[in-house]
């Protein structure tokens, strides 16, 4: 959250805590590269918009979050986060539904799939490492600048009332 366009905030859980949405955009788009981005979101309770692991609804309940592969464009997006934004009763149902699919809400299968991601990131680690460094790249940033207008602008996000 450093790079709102002003001299930054001193606490991204405080300064999220403002709004109805969060875009939590990866730094990059891999399969199973999911970062702290959608967690931040959901601590702050807002309702992600999220972008970079293409398999994110097998981590994450799809009626949790705006997920931006489920949409043919941005504009999709945009649209269908002006009618959460409009009817309380549909964003109070995705703000308010359980964060991860049912079938890890057991204990066991909890432990079972944290089991199988620390597994994965230790067979696949370096394929990992190597992708944090997009956020350097001047592309993603251009891109990622281009993004954060078009939900700015187009679309006069509101903080929570």
């Amino acid at each position: 959250m450093n790079n709102i366009g002003t001299k930054g905030v001193e606490s991204k859980l405080e300064f999220q805590q403002n709004y109805k949405f969060s875009i939590a955009f990866e730094n990059t788009e891999s399969e199973g590269y999911t970062t702290e981005k959608i967690i931040d979101a959901y601590k702050a309770r807002t309702i992600p918009i999220y972008w970079g692991n293409p398999k994110i609804a097998k981590e994450f309940n799809p009626e949790s979050f705006i997920n931006c592969y489920d949409y043919q464009d941005l504009e999709s997006v945009a649209k269908k986060v002006a009618e959460l934004d409009k009817c309380d009763e549909d964003y109070l149902k995705m703000l308010n539904a359980p964060i991860f699919p049912k079938e890890h809400q057991t204990n066991a299968q909890a432990m079972q799939n944290l089991r199988d991601f620390l597994y994965n990131i230790i067979e696949n680690g370096t394929r990992y490492r190597k992708s944090r460094f997009y956020w350097y790249n001047e592309k993603y940033n251009k891109n990622l600048l281009r993004i954060k207008k078009f939900f700015i602008n187009k679309l006069k996000i509101m903080p929570k009332a």
